[in-house]
């Protein structure tokens, strides 16, 4: 780790000591979602070392400092204060990169100044309550193209704060038939008439405010379509790509975390005359547990230095991360969850939440099953180039 990193990981550390900690059981059970965090990070300047302008506007790279980016999520998951690990993962990771690479001149230099100090909240809406989330090409929403504006019609459903977000990314249709080039981008301000959004009640990620969002006849000016209209589909393929790996980042820091306090608690509980952690059984548990991590973390460490180097994010990389990050935190927490015993089934038991929070990893940002699929088809993709003519 370089000095500019050691000393941008302790700051970070301290601002969530003192900011976040104290307060996430209060905002986890009120289910309050802390803008003023948002904010906060913003203007002591941590998402700006995240993001690399050099690579932006128009670039084929994506225009993010991974290696930054990983300390920022790392510490952030640190806090289990998983809805705004979840907020800054998609607004540093995923909306600031795509409005620097895509967006027109005028409306870039506006929202994306106004994001770095987090004045201004954005995130992606791609997923409707009607279609698969594995169907992209499924989608309803249309966007109606002319050269004096733009036309949003349509619904979205389960995103990531879209009823708190300033600005939402929006994937839609521009012209109909299910291929691949029919599928746009669009930044929209969600202060438009004809918008309107609602929170959803959920069981997990409490401090996100995973919505609802509805467009009727939203007019846009032209400039906020985001690079080029035939591109939607492969924009958001790039993108999310950073989301999954934030959630293998995300994973191993609090694998690595439980594991340590499993220990400890082993360590300190006394079954007759000896200790929960000199007995083989436990030992053998936390001992598998903590493989499982290492398998991870080296996956994670992996595919941060390849993308560094190569500055791109595979895709197979994204998908591998994606798939073996739930099943791994089911059997490592649920490991941790078992040696706590009864105790750790009481009422607001932080092992618990994190259980129900790490299976939404199999689900929300493409499923482990339609990450099994894109895996295969990309496997088998190279083993045929590879394979001797």
């Amino acid at each position: 780790m370089t000095y500019a990193e050691n000393t941008y990981r302790e700051a970070l550390r301290t601002l969530l000591k003192d900011e976040v900690c104290p307060y996430v059981a209060e905002m986890e059970r009120d289910a309050i979602f802390p803008r003023e965090i948002v904010r906060s990070l913003g203007q002591k300047g941590f998402f700006a070392p995240c993001l690399d302008l050099a690579a932006a506007p128009h670039a084929r790279a994506i225009p993010l400092h991974f290696q930054m980016f990983r300390i920022l999520i790392e510490e952030l998951a640190k806090t289990q204060c998983f809805g705004l690990t979840l907020t800054i993962s998609m607004h540093v990771g995923v909306f600031m990169p795509i409005v620097a690479r895509l967006a027109h001149a005028d409306v870039r230099e506006q929202v994306l100044m106004a994001a770095l100090r987090g004045e201004c909240l954005g995130t992606l809406a791609a997923t409707e309550l009607a279609v698969a989330g594995s169907d992209f090409m499924g989608m309803e929403t249309t966007a109606q193209i002319s050269a004096d504006r733009l036309r949003l019609d349509g619904q979205k459903h389960y995103i990531t704060n879209a009823a708190v977000a300033d600005y939402v990314i929006v994937f839609a249709r521009w012209r109909p038939g299910r291929h691949f080039t029919n599928v746009c981008a669009l930044l929209v301000p969600t202060n438009l008439p004809g918008i309107q959004r609602g929170r959803l009640e959920m069981a997990v990620m409490r401090t996100a405010v995973i919505s609802q969002i509805a467009f009727d006849q939203v007019e846009l000016a032209p400039r906020y379509l985001l690079g080029r209209k035939e591109f939607g589909m492969r924009y958001f393929l790039e993108h999310i790509a950073v989301e999954r790996l934030s959630g293998g980042i995300w994973a191993v820091a609090v694998a690595e975390q439980c594991l340590e306090e499993a220990q400890r608690a082993a360590a300190e509980r006394v079954v007759g005359e000896e200790t929960l952690w000199s007995r083989g059984a436990v030992r053998h548990k936390i001992a598998q547990a903590v493989v499982q991590t290492t398998l991870l973390r080296g996956l994670v460490d992996q595919v941060v230095l390849r993308t560094e180097q190569q500055r791109a994010l595979d895709p197979f990389d994204s998908a591998v991360i994606k798939a073996a990050v739930a099943p791994a935190m089911e059997a490592v927490i649920g490991t941790c969850l078992q040696l706590q015993g009864a105790h750790g089934l009481e009422a607001n038991s932080p092992l618990v939440r994190l259980l129900n929070d790490f299976r939404v990893f199999g689900v929300a940002g493409g499923s482990t099953e339609t990450m099994l699929d894109v895996i295969a088809d990309l496997w088998a993709e190279r083993a045929t180039r590879s394979a001797p003519s």
